[in-house]
């Protein structure tokens, strides 16, 4: 799979995932066997697994979307930075250290620091534009209020 390829994954989240389950006596080995699945998915990624990374965008697309929008609130901003957290998962997936967090805390994270990203991006952006028209704002020539001569 190329870059181009995950760039052109679809990004709406999914609906229904289902949610955070509390650890008990009874479904311990359950979640347990889940995590090692998402760990050797996203270790498949890193060995450029299509199928895998088809699989881990079925199941936290919605997840990572929500992470996103949550700190942009924001559909486009979303969407573009979501886009770029799947190419950065499919390029970086092999970077992944099992003994350092789970594969979800790993995505989330990245997915977040993306979005905050995104804002800080945008304030530096904004207080260029402010710094630059006010130093252009004494360059620009200052109008008379009586422009009669200059209609002819």
């Amino acid at each position: 799979m190329s870059d181009h390829d995950v760039k052109t994954m679809t990004l709406a989240p999914r609906r229904g995932r289902k949610s955070t389950r509390p650890v008990t006596p009874e479904n311990e080995a359950e979640l347990a066997a889940e995590l090692a699945a998402d760990t050797e998915m996203l270790q498949a990624i890193g060995r450029r697994d299509v199928q895998a990374f088809q699989t881990f965008h079925r199941k936290f697309n919605g997840l990572l979307y929500a992470t996103i929008y949550r700190v942009l609130n924001d559909h486009q901003d979303t969407e573009d930075i979501m886009q770029e957290v799947l190419v950065q998962i499919w390029q970086k997936a092999h970077l992944y250290e099992p003994s350092k967090g789970k594969p979800l805390t790993w995505v989330t994270t990245m997915a977040r620091n993306r979005a905050i990203d995104r804002i800080r991006a945008k304030q530096r952006r904004s207080r260029l534009n402010d710094e630059f028209e006010q130093e252009t704002k004494p360059l620009q020539p200052e109008f008379d209020e009586d422009t009669s001569d200059l209609v002819t």
